[in-house]
């Protein structure tokens, strides 16, 4: 494993990462779902009003596998609040709340993002 030189860890940005299982696929155009999972996750859940900001959002499966009628879909915040806040009360897509929310490794720069 590479380690990082102290000044790529002092750059780096920390990021808050969730994960919500059986998130319905086709509440999202899947191939450009990063862009437009946002904006649809933002405006669903009133994150403006509450002051948090979705950085990146990916379907976590196999590069091999197409996605299915759910899958699992990673989350990365920019504060632990935004975070918490799903968390704590489930992500709204669709109009149906999902409380299938688990949180991953809290500290992951933009470099260890998985890609879905």
């Amino acid at each position: 494993m590479a380690e990082r030189t102290r000044e790529q860890y002092e750059n780096s940005e920390t990021r808050f990462s969730v994960v919500v299982h059986r998130t319905p696929t086709e509440d999202f155009e899947l191939e450009n779902a990063s862009a437009q999972a946002i904006e649809k996750i933002i405006e669903g859940n009133n994150l403006v009003e509450h002051g948090f900001q979705i950085e990146e959002v990916a379907w976590l499966k196999q590069k091999d596998k197409t996605l299915g009628k759910f899958a699992s879909l990673g989350i990365w915040f920019d504060t632990a609040e935004g975070a918490e806040y799903i968390l704590n009360n489930g992500l709204l897509v669709g109009q149906r709340k999902h409380h299938g929310v688990d949180t991953v490794p809290a500290n992951t720069s933009g470099n260890d993002a998985p890609r879905g």
